[in-house]
């Protein structure tokens, strides 16, 4: 494929043949990276052609492009756009025309103190068009090469790139994201740098220094993907950026010509050791002086009730600006005397008047959920953008974020995403986000059958991150709309009351209501009882027959549900059998119990799963064991009158 060449069967295309649903396609995209040595650096020339086809209205957003370039305010490591060109293919009466994008419709914005986007919307696009578009990217950010994407949101027909590495350098080269077949092909390629050169320091410390061409045997590695599905939205689907079939290069060493080998490859003891010098962080730790005349006023029995109460004071104290972020100039007094800030801002004043009050408190470093999973080995600093509290006490460590309206040790659900680094010279670690994270839902229900209708009680109570959940539903909304939205799950009932029974916003892990709700029935005819009317899954959210994510909740979870039936005399009753099922992995399970005694029937559900991540080869077993949990969850009671 040219840019800008392209013949008639692409612009009459009518849908994609691998996936006619496609909205748009991308018909093929090339990408190129080679090293270039000048004024003695080492920079990247990466150059991406790609062009897509537009098949319906809501396709045409494929015409706004974006690309994120690492360009910090500070320091000489930067990613820019060298050039773009891109051009809109019509089909006019029979001729192919052809509409250039104005370089002034080219824009560059700063979204923060590392990255800047460069965009552009290609115009004249209509249903039908072809668009193609030419970027190139110049780059002296030598760790981490240019990514490369073959996945997107619109299926793509034909994907290649090629990396020529001179010999100097060593990259580990890492295929992440979905699995999807990949052809590859390795090459020697003959390159010539002109390059300047310093020897190793010699007798009396003299260096040689010299220019000449050094010729490289350079690595030219290429790799196609074709007919590569989009990726789509699914249930339980997180860390989308992490999801793309992609490849991704990180620099391992390099050895220049007449030089020593130089090692790259950050680990996390270094970077803690770096982060924990900035200003902006690791220097805010230790500045909690403003908090002791407070501390002093404080009465604790234990660690754990001291640093509950500095943590409910600077809660209390400070309102969060819905920021987030690592580093912060401002943690500790300043930010104290503000009484509002970010994330950083609040949690590293926490650490800091914890740490006043002799109480072992370390940030922990993570990424909240959609962001993105950091990397285990190779330390990136845009890889998190959150920082919680890590607190060491008799009971071990607690985590806690004083950003919310939380209990101390219960940390938000944006943050229940893989492990957090808990960023500490000694005592630098991987902390499991999730390790104490449970949502518990039990709903009691006695309904009681009269001659024209069934009167049922309710009573809910969630715990934990389902005590969490309702409270913040029921803040956002508000109450009348909760209870609207409880009466459409109940929607062959009628609720006669709703009462919120217990809970505070000071205690937002338990939250109870009672409802009381009625239906009519026929009794000359054959009474069919739903009894799981609340509580209990009674749809199967994995419907696809395939899947190329993986599932993710954010917490294991135990669903119970106690029905208790009385009928009248003069009838029998026909009940669902009993059973117990389990997910193969024993990662789930689910009980269901049925007997009758006298004149009740009692049923007891109780559905858990514990494990919080299955991966895509195990999506079948967990989509057939949810098909079976709701397909008995629906089974109903059979009243024949006598």
């Amino acid at each position: 494929m040219k840019f800008g060449k392209l013949d008639m069967q692409e612009l009459t295309l009518k849908e994609c043949s691998f996936y006619p649903e496609a909205k748009a396609m991308v018909i093929a995209e090339y990408g190129d990276l080679r090293f270039n040595y000048l004024n003695d650096n080492w920079t990247t020339k990466f150059t991406i052609t790609r062009r897509i086809k537009i098949f319906t209205t809501e396709g045409k957003n494929q015409a706004n492009v974006s690309i994120r370039l690492y360009d910090p305010v500070d320091g000489g490591i930067h990613e820019r756009l060298s050039s773009v060109k891109a051009i809109t293919h019509n089909l006019v009466d029979g001729r192919i025309e052809k509409t250039p994008l104005n370089q002034s419709e080219v824009f560059r914005t700063r979204l923060s103190d590392h990255r800047t986007e460069i965009s552009f919307t290609l115009p004249n696009v209509q249903v039908g068009s072809v668009i193609d578009y030419e970027i190139i990217l110049i780059s002296n950010y030598l760790s981490v090469l240019f990514p490369w994407k073959f996945q997107k949101s619109i299926p793509t027909k034909v994907s290649e790139i090629r990396y020529v590495i001179p010999e100097y350098f060593n990259y580990i080269t890492s295929q992440l994201g979905t699995s999807i077949e990949l052809t590859k092909e390795t090459n020697s390629v003959h390159e010539s740098f002109k390059y300047k050169w310093e020897s190793e320091p010699g007798i009396g410390g003299n260096k040689a220094v010299a220019i000449g061409a050094e010729n490289s045997v350079s690595k030219e590695q290429r790799f196609v993907a074709r007919n590569i599905l989009p990726l789509e939205d699914e249930p339980n689907i997180n860390n989308k950026p992490d999801l793309p079939a992609r490849l991704e290069f990180q620099l391992v060493s390099s050895q220049m010509p007449n030089s020593a080998v130089k090692f790259y490859a950050d680990n996390y003891e270094s970077f803690t050791k770096d982060i924990l010098t900035w200003e902006s962080f690791g220097k805010t730790l230790d500045q909690g002086a403003f908090a002791s005349p407070a501390i002093k006023e404080l009465r604790a029995d234990s660690v754990s009730d001291l640093a509950s109460a500095i943590y409910h004071w600077i809660q209390n104290h400070f309102s969060f600006t819905n920021e987030y972020g690592v580093t912060n100039n401002k943690a500790g007094k300043i930010a104290f005397n503000e009484g509002s800030g970010n994330v950083p801002a609040i949690n590293l004043t926490l650490i800091a008047a914890l740490r006043e009050a002799g109480i072992n408190a370390y940030p922990i470093i993570l990424s909240t959920r959609g962001h993105g999973i950091p990397h285990p080995v190779y330390p990136n600093y845009e890889d998190f953008n959150y920082v919680i509290v890590g607190v060491k006490t008799e009971a071990g460590l607690i985590l806690a974020d004083a950003t919310t309206k939380l209990s101390f040790g219960t940390i938000p659900e944006r943050c229940l995403n893989g492990k957090g680094w808990l960023v500490d010279n000694e005592f630098g670690q991987w902390v499991d986000l999730k390790k104490e994270a449970h949502y518990s839902s039990e709903v009691s229900i006695n309904m009681t059958l009269e001659e024209t209708q069934i009167t049922s009680e309710l009573h809910i109570t969630h715990k934990n991150y389902a005590g969490v959940t309702t409270w913040e539903q029921v803040d956002s909304i508000g109450a009348t709309n909760f209870i609207q939205e409880i009466d459409q799950k109940l929607s062959d009932w009628d609720i006669e009351n709703f009462n919120i029974k217990s809970g505070t916003k000071e205690s937002k892990e338990h939250f109870e209501f009672e409802i009381t709700a009625s239906r009519a029935i026929n009794a000359n005819k054959r009474i069919y009882i739903s009894p799981f009317i609340l509580g209990m899954p009674l749809e199967n959210p994995f419907r696809r027959p395939e899947r190329v994510a993986p599932i993710d909740f954010p917490y294991g979870f135990e669903y119970r549900v106690i029905a208790q039936i009385k009928i009248p005399d003069g009838y029998s009753a026909i009940l669902p059998e009993s059973g117990v099922f389990k997910l193969q992995s024993n990662d789930g399970s689910f009980i269901y119990s049925t007997n009758q005694v006298g004149n009740t029937i009692n049923l007891v559900g109780i559905f858990k799963i514990s494990k919080t991540e299955f991966n895509p080869n195990e999506y079948q077993n967990l989509k057939q064991f949810y098909q079976l949990v709701t397909d008995k969850n629906q089974e109903l009671i059979v009243l024949n009158r006598l």
